[in-house]
């Protein structure tokens, strides 16, 4: 779910956001669901970083039992949301800026491989979805242009037709979505850089240029790895 999508939740009760998930999948279990409001809560800093949590306060919260929060907590921590407090409870975990330097890194590694095959195995759609997310991202209205980075990203690794990339870029999109909430007045310097690089990452998908793809789309997150934006020490809240 995107950044945008997410400021669009502020206008929806606990209740309006269950039913909307609901409605997109009526299987989908009590605690999942409640992670994924966790998480939307945490990524929009309905919850801070170090906001302490338990229970009761969230059975009341999200309408659910205990025993759901409690299952749902235990996803959470595993997943790194949330760490245990020292008393009994939990609390949300704080952003570091060394982490998501790693990830940064980890995106070196794996965008450019995505960017590589996309232009090899991308099809009509691809092509139109891309063009989209190019034109969406030439604005300086911050949810805006994270809304239409991250629908880009997620549509070149779409394009790539390979089911592990996709998989691995999905395993971190929660967190590359955290972390630009906090580089949120920083990355609005640059934002015609972004809009400039994928544009030419582009152009190379569409014209079948792996390798200037791969070369482009390595550039490109090199040119945020190496920003002003995370190359600072702490945490990023």
């Amino acid at each position: 779910m995107s950044v945008l999508m997410l400021a669009d939740d502020d206008k929806l009760s606990v209740q309006e956001r269950i039913e909307r998930m609901q409605g997109e999948n009526p299987f989908l279990p009590m605690n999942q669901i409640v992670c994924s409001l966790v998480r939307e809560d945490i990524l929009t800093c309905r919850l801070e970083p170090g906001a302490r949590l338990n229970e009761e306060w969230c059975a009341q919260q999200y309408a659910a039992s205990r025993t759901t929060i409690r299952k749902a907590f235990d996803t959470l921590l595993e997943e790194g949301w949330l760490k245990k407090d020292d008393g009994h409870g939990v609390k949300v975990s704080n952003i570091l800026r060394e982490d998501y330097l790693d990830l940064m890194e980890y995106r070196t590694v794996i965008e450019p491989a995505a960017c590589r095959l996309a232009a090899r195995n991308r099809d009509r759609e691809d092509l139109r979805r891309l063009e989209k997310y190019v034109e969406l991202c030439d604005t300086s209205e911050i949810s805006a242009l994270y809304a239409s980075d991250t629908a880009f990203h997620r549509a070149v690794f779409a394009a790539s037709k390979n089911p592990y990339l996709v998989r691995a870029h999905n395993l971190v999109l929660w967190k590359m979505e955290r972390g630009k909430i906090f580089t949120a007045e920083d990355f609005g310097d640059v934002y015609k850089d972004v809009y400039r690089e994928h544009k030419a990452i582009f152009g190379a998908i569409r014209d079948g240029n792996e390798e200037l793809a791969r070369r482009l789309g390595y550039q490109h997150i090199k040119m945020m790895l190496d920003s002003r934006i995370i190359r600072k020490p702490g945490e990023l809240d």
